[in-house]
């Protein structure tokens, strides 16, 4: 597990290939802040990701990747 602790942000995490991802990642142990525009999904995958790997933190920090404004307040709670 040399992913363990280390944190990744993943964009466009709340279905697909991001929602994947996600998913892998927690599984190696490591912290998610995780970015997409449906806060709805986004929370729910959160809270999944919490419950079944309560050793991680996971952040949703739904914003619009394209909106440089909402981009840098997700940047300030990452770095939080």
């Amino acid at each position: 597990r040399q992913l363990a602790g280390q944190v990744a942000w993943i964009t466009g995490a709340s279905q697909g290939i991001g929602e994947d991802v996600a998913r892998v990642l927690a599984a190696e142990g490591m912290h998610l802040a995780l970015t997409a525009r449906s806060a709805d999904k986004l929370e729910h995958l959160a809270a999944a990701l919490r419950q079944a790997h309560p050793e991680i933190r996971v952040l949703a920090a739904p914003a619009d990747v394209r909106d440089p404004d909402a981009l840098a307040g997700v940047v300030t709670a990452i770095e939080k």
